[in-house]
């Protein structure tokens, strides 16, 4: 349980990290989310809002953990 704690930490502070650099960054009106279900252990950061007259609902990452690991289900970024 404790590895499971520990990966928790990591994935939020990953998360917390894009959040805050994605903010800093860019100066639209399209937020950055972190949407998180410690739970279920399912973690992913998405854009949303709006670009002009286009909606905006783009997925950065999303994450699960599951059998004591870390599966990157999907990965949009660019590292």
């Amino acid at each position: 349980m404790e590895k499971v704690e520990r990966y928790r930490r990591i994935i939020r502070r990953l998360a917390t990290e894009y959040q805050d650099f994605y903010r800093r960054e860019t100066k639209t009106d399209v937020d950055t989310e972190i949407l998180a279900d410690d739970g279920n252990g399912q973690y992913m950061v998405m854009r949303i809002g709006w670009r002009g007259e286009t909606r905006v609902k783009r997925p950065l990452f999303y994450l699960r953990l599951r059998n004591d690991k870390i599966w990157i289900e999907e990965d949009w970024t660019k590292e």
